[in-house]
């Protein structure tokens, strides 16, 4: 079986203060699309310094995520967790709450 291939989608505020924004992605075979959670979690600041991602934080909340191995820059690398663009909302909403609430 073929491994997916990560693709890097990067994004630039043009402002020195904000840092260049990295989200690592696959594509399956029927076409959908899943966020690498440990670059997601990076992003929304919900890592657990422990193990680099938010596995355990997104099944406490409930946000489904699927793991598999896939390659990265010609490096095998998982099982890594995946999570579709929705529930990438989701878990964006669920996160800003949280924040909001402490």
């Amino acid at each position: 079986m073929k491994l997916l291939a990560t693709r890097t989608m990067t994004i630039d505020a043009h402002d020195e203060d904000v840092p260049v924004i990295r989200l690592r992605f696959v594509m399956k075979p029927d076409g959908s699309s899943y966020f690498l959670t440990s670059d997601v979690g990076k992003f929304l600041e919900l890592n657990n310094t422990d193990t680099n991602d938010c596995l355990e934080i997104l099944e406490h909340w409930g946000v489904p995520f699927v793991q598999e191995t896939v390659t990265d820059r010609g490096k095998v690398i998982g099982p890594v967790g995946l999570i579709t663009e929705p529930d990438y909302r989701k878990l964006a909403v669920r996160a800003a709450d949280h924040r909001a609430s402490l």
